[in-house]
């Protein structure tokens, strides 16, 4: 195991247990300590990344280290005040995308093998992922919170990864990572207390 593996896992046990605390209805005199330990372990677990390692993920799929840091970046959007509500449509449209592709690539499997060409069947939810981006900006915007700005500049990595290629099946694998990472960064969201929305 790596060494920055060995600290994530090590940071990772810190952030459960403060976790566990803050779950714990005997602890709640001291929650605004809890929650400020928990915001120093994930930020010094997120200062193990760089945003290169991001697209990395995307155009070569996922590695251990990917999955510690949608726990950590869920956990941080979640202090940062984004709610599931604010990012739930958008969620949702990356959803479809992902069906699209999954369509595409059943047609390019029928046209291969009807010996048609298939370098005529192209990612048919272009234009949709193409509108993720700003969707995203106006997301953020919208949220007025750090956390949708934080989110906002992780995705739009993962989908400038997305978007390098033409090759229809190389787009379509690239999107089904993006979309894993924005489920994986959701999920931890939810861990950490994220809210489903501002009257919560």
């Amino acid at each position: 195991m790596s060494e920055r593996l060995t600290r994530l896992k090590k940071l990772q046990k810190d952030l459960w247990e403060i976790q566990s605390k803050l779950e714990d209805y005997r602890e709640k005199h001291n929650r605004n300590n809890h929650y400020k330990d928990r915001k120093a372990v994930v930020k010094k677990a997120l200062d193990e990344f760089d945003g290169n390692e991001i697209q990395g993920w995307i155009t070569e799929g996922f590695v251990p280290e990917t999955v510690y840091f949608t726990e950590f970046f869920g956990y941080q959007v979640a202090e940062e005040g984004l709610t599931t509500s604010q990012i739930r449509n958008l969620y949702h449209e990356v959803k479809k995308i992902q069906m699209s592709g999954a369509t595409d690539l059943a047609r390019l499997e029928q046209e291969r093998r009807g010996e048609n060409n298939p370098t005529k069947v192209k990612f048919s939810a272009q234009n949709s992922l193409l509108m993720l981006s700003p969707r995203l900006s106006y997301a953020a915007a919208r949220s007025n919170k750090e956390g949708g700005k934080l989110l906002k500049r992780v995705l739009i990595a993962g989908l400038n990864a997305v978007m390098e290629t033409d090759d229809l099946e190389k787009k379509i694998e690239r999107f089904n990572n993006f979309s894993d990472l924005f489920e994986a960064v959701l999920c931890y969201h939810k861990t950490a207390g994220g809210k489903d929305s501002d009257k919560n």
